[in-house]
């Protein structure tokens, strides 16, 4: 999570013009099929009906079990989601340091055993999942032994590693009711940093499996996240050829468009200041004709601390008509000032979006 800035219609215009979209379009007529998809009018349908709907980041749902095998918490979460009628998750679906995304490569039965429980008990529960298959961008290139830019080269071992990895999991869960879109990353786009900035280079962690230092190899250019982004949409869609499909990306920072940067309008992330963007990523993203997927926002703080800010992004997201949005974050003690539940003292906002969920149900006529 990155609480970036923009200010100004033109960064937001900028993104559309990325090599594919953050949610990639599926054809106009939809079988009814499982998961999220996108018409050609820039609409999400859900077994046949128009969808929107507001959920939580889950961010480690599937993560703690890497970290701690016999770790099932996920269950009771995923049922507590249910319960407060909250219909999905964004999920982080890997590991998140090289470390630990390891285990994909040296025991591939026991890494989707541990992912198969996941499925299967949101699949009980009745809750959507938006997978995010490779959240940290550096975790594929350290597993792989090669820099940050190796994304950018079709070549590369972390190009053949993220088209086997798409191939595994797409083709595992592409049947599962609950699997709703594909989703390349966490706010790759941040990533993107002009020459001169090595202090926004991917984090060292070496006992964890990243390099001992960073160098400009590390930098990822404007082509380098546009090559990588087409690549991961060509290849979730040679396994599912309908499922919605995200970046991922953040709303821009302000020097995007200096920067000659192309992301995608149709997954953003905001905080704060950044809520005052949403009309504004609306209005593009029904130019473009695709849906908006706001993939983050929330409020921090003890108590009612953020309750202006959380009140403001659900009457953007119902005023300007968001298609889908997730809140920053469920159940993370790592991030106590983020962290909701339904035990502590930021429950109100799961209550808060299960209202907002009535209320979009209600105009949808649901």
């Amino acid at each position: 999570m990155h609480r970036a800035r923009a200010h100004s219609l033109n960064a937001l215009v900028a993104l559309v013009v990325l090599a594919f979209g953050a949610v990639a379009c599926s054809a106009p007529d939809d079988d009814g099929g499982p998961g999220l998809r996108a018409t050609s009018d820039g609409a999400l349908v859900k077994a046949g009906t128009r969808y929107r709907g507001v959920g939580v980041n889950y961010f480690d749902a599937f993560y703690r079990t890497i970290k701690y095998a016999g770790d099932g918490t996920y269950d009771d979460g995923l049922g507590t989601l249910a319960a407060m009628h909250i219909p999905f998750a964004r999920v982080m679906a890997g590991g998140y340091w090289p470390s630990e995304q390891r285990l994909y490569v040296a025991d591939r039965a026991e890494f989707f055993r541990r992912f198969d429980r996941v499925v299967r008990s949101a699949e009980q529960h009745g809750i959507g999942l938006v997978l995010s298959l490779f959240w940290n961008v550096a975790t594929v290139p350290d597993l792989m032994g090669e820099p940050v830019r190796a994304w950018g080269d079709p070549t590369s071992r972390a190009r053949a590693h993220m088209r086997r990895y798409v191939r595994d999991v797409v083709e595992r869960y592409r049947g599962s009711p609950s699997v709703w879109g594909w989703e390349l990353g966490n706010e790759w786009s941040l990533a993107v940093r002009r020459p001169g900035e090595p202090e926004h280079r991917p984090d060292v962690a070496p006992d964890l499996g990243t390099p001992a230092e960073r160098t400009a190899a590390d930098d990822l250019t404007v082509d380098d996240v546009r090559s990588a982004f087409a690549a991961f949409r060509r290849e979730v869609r040679r396994h599912d050829r309908t499922r919605i499909i995200s970046s991922g990306n953040s709303i821009p920072r302000d020097n995007v468009w200096h920067d000659g940067i192309e992301g995608d309008v149709v997954s953003i992330h905001t905080y704060g200041a950044d809520i005052a963007h949403i009309p504004e990523a609306a209005r593009v993203s029904r130019d473009a004709g695709k849906p908006l997927f706001l993939g983050e926002f929330g409020a921090p703080g003890p108590g009612r601390a953020g309750e202006a800010d959380l009140r403001a992004a659900l009457r953007a997201i119902e005023r300007d008509d968001v298609d889908l949005a997730a809140l920053w974050v469920y159940d993370f003690p790592q991030q106590p000032e983020w962290s909701v539940t339904a035990e502590n003292d930021r429950s109100w906002q799961l209550r808060a979006v299960a209202s907002e969920n009535g209320r979009l149900e209600r105009l949808q006529g649901r």
